[in-house]
């Protein structure tokens, strides 16, 4: 399992949110389905678009993002973990 774990968390990147789905749905099925149904679009949202401001940052582009919008996108993002967390090690 140690194995299997390093070898996909090598190849993740760009942790957008049907990303994160895919990957706990490589460990367990039942993992995939529990955060498909609690990771409402709100939370999508918030995982998407902190990568895509990430991603726009390192490309050297200008972001006309708020720290409002990022204390926002923390917020929800830390729940998301959160959530994770409890299936993974309940």
């Amino acid at each position: 399992m140690q194995q299997h774990v390093e070898q996909r968390l090598r190849q993740f990147t760009n942790a957008k949110a049907q990303r994160v789905i895919g990957l706990l749905g490589s460990f367990e099925t039942d993992w995939r389905k529990d955060l498909e149904n609690d990771l409402v679009d709100e939370y999508k949202d918030a995982v998407d678009g902190i990568v895509d401001i990430r991603n726009t940052i390192s490309h050297g582009r200008h972001v006309g993002v708020t720290i409002v919008r990022v204390k926002d996108y923390y917020a929800r993002i830390k729940d998301v973990v959160d959530h994770i967390e409890k299936l993974c090690a309940p």
